[in-house]
């Protein structure tokens, strides 16, 4: 029997899996350690041998310059890593944490596959969703789909058809982001309603304001002079701080032993200590809430039209997480395996879709409503006098319009005369809420933007008709064509941060890399 897998790939932990001949979905362990998680660490021991996973997180406390965490909140970032002299970009790093578990999932299942079904976090933009697909893309894999985590999680929860609609909220805090969606259950459709989230929030940063506090306690009880700002003492200080939080999720009190140099102290740590130092980062969540609820209303969802809340991510173990929910909304929240839901939830979809594509259901998949998660338009420019002109985005589509986008068209107008290219940037919300201030936008097209050639020397003013297009996954696709004669207009640049000549470097980089299982 041939498989599709899900891959939850996050910030902190990542995960694959399938669904078996009885239509359950299986997380697969990883192979060397056995845990159904794999940490998302990659640690370079030469240029190209690489181990993922726990090696990678022991190795990070002894060498740390050359070790990769936390890659996920670098996606879509023009950002370079350079290990052993070898420059990465995130896209490689993840295909590399991609490889390892589609590696063990074939070794553990013995099969052939057909693809994989990647999750993204919902609040995820055009740039973030692009590079992911560029990763499995640079593992050797065929990214069947991408899935919101919430979505997933939903699917795993057993959210189904029923014979009324009902509405729920999706809170995800998983390691390195924080997500919120309002789900609309029909009779057989789960439509997206509206999503919101921050995907610099998470787990992560729980742990760093306790590693922060531990080394300040350390340094206060010992009165020691030395750089605790070194690297690997501040990553093994880290990982006990993760320790400490998993702990406090069960107990009221843990103690965290310290030894740095000739100095050693026992730092006891209680929960309320704990709740204290971070929440500050729980509010920052609950606004979050407050405004997907505001934005639901906007779109006549009430708020008492929810009945369910789910809590998906493995930093909803906190107590204070449901207590604060409940608190403040009087929700009774619950949660099902917040570590792996994720990841059957993408397995139980990817089924759904090879069983679609194959005509041969095993399982009965909903049909799932996405939604764009920014508003995304061009940058044009309005000339407010002789000497001045004024920058501005003109959005084409706008945040939680129901995917996929068709046709969206804007006309613009030459710049110049007798020119035969022209150039355009494409933005994509950067805030808050939809903005046409430049600065609050940023740009998802390469410097330089889109050139558009062909143009056959119009005069200055000329219109140029701009057609958008969305699919289900949220990636853009845009032409132009000329508006008198409607030639086609052809562009030397493709959407995202990797242009192909790259892809195809990396690609064959990553391909020479042995990966240490």
């Amino acid at each position: 029997m041939s498989h599709v897998y899900g891959i939850d790939l996050g910030t902190t932990n990542s995960a694959i899996a399938y669904v078996d001949h009885a239509g359950q979905p299986v997380v697969v362990p990883n192979g060397v350690t056995g845990h159904p998680t794999t940490p998302s660490v990659v640690y370079f021991q030469e240029p190209t041998e690489v181990a993922v996973g726990d090696v990678a997180r022991n190795a990070a406390v002894a060498e740390p310059e050359n070790v990769v965490s936390m890659v996920k909140r670098s996606m879509g970032e023009a950002r370079t890593f350079t290990l052993h002299d070898v420059v990465h970009t995130p896209e490689s790093i993840s295909a590399l944490i991609l490889k390892h578990l589609h590696e063990d999932a074939v070794g553990a299942v013995d099969a052939p596959d057909n693809g994989v079904v990647i999750t993204v976090p919902a609040y995820f933009g055009m740039r973030e969703s692009q590079a992911t697909i560029e990763a499995g893309a640079l593992a050797g894999l065929n990214v069947i789909s991408t899935i919101p985590e919430p979505i997933a999680a939903a699917l795993h929860y057993g959210v189904g058809p029923g014979e009324s609609t009902e509405t729920l909220l999706v809170y995800d805090l998983g390691g390195g982001t924080f997500d919120t969606s309002i789900l609309r259950i029909g009779s057989d459709a789960i439509d997206t309603m509206v999503i919101d989230g921050d995907r610099n929030l998470g787990g992560a940063d729980w742990d760093r304001r306790i590693a922060d506090w531990l080394v300040d306690e350390f340094a206060r009880r010992t009165d020691d002079d030395a750089d605790l700002g070194d690297a690997g003492f501040q990553q093994l200080v880290l990982q006990q701080a993760e320790s400490a939080k998993i702990q406090l999720s069960r107990v009221q009190t843990t103690k965290v032993p310290i030894r740095y140099g000739a100095h050693a102290a026992t730092i006891e740590l209680s929960r309320e200590r704990y709740e204290e130092l971070t929440s500050e980062l729980l509010e920052r969540t609950i606004q979050i809430v407050r405004r997907t609820l505001k934005t639901a209303a906007s779109k006549s969802v009430p708020t008492k039209t929810i009945v369910d809340v789910l809590l998906v991510g493995g930093a909803t173990l906190m107590p204070s997480v449901r207590q604060r929910l409940t608190e403040e909304f009087g929700w009774s929240a619950r949660r099902v395996d917040p570590h792996l839901a994720v990841v059957k939830g993408a397995a139980i979809y990817a089924e759904g879709v090879r069983a679609q594509s194959t005509g041969s259901p095993t399982l009965h998949v909903p049909k799932v409503q996405k939604v764009l998660p920014r508003s995304f338009g061009v940058k044009l420019d309005r000339e407010m006098d002789h000497d001045r002109e004024d920058l501005y985005v003109e959005y084409l589509a706008h945040a939680n319009d129901p995917l996929p986008i068709l046709d969206r068209e804007l006309t613009v107008a030459t710049k110049a005369d007798a020119v035969e290219t022209q150039g355009f940037e494409l933005f994509e919300q950067n805030g808050d809420r939809p903005s046409p201030v430049v600065a609050l936008n940023r740009e998802v097209t390469p410097p330089g933007g889109f050139v558009f050639q062909g143009l056959p020397k119009l005069p200055k003013g000329s219109p140029i008709k701009i057609l958008l297009n969305v699919g289900e996954d949220g990636l853009a696709t845009v032409q132009a064509y000329e508006d008198r004669s409607g030639q086609r207009l052809t562009t030397n640049v493709q959407l995202g941060v990797l242009q192909a000549r790259q892809l195809r470097e990396l690609g064959q980089a990553v391909g020479k890399i042995d990966l240490l299982h």
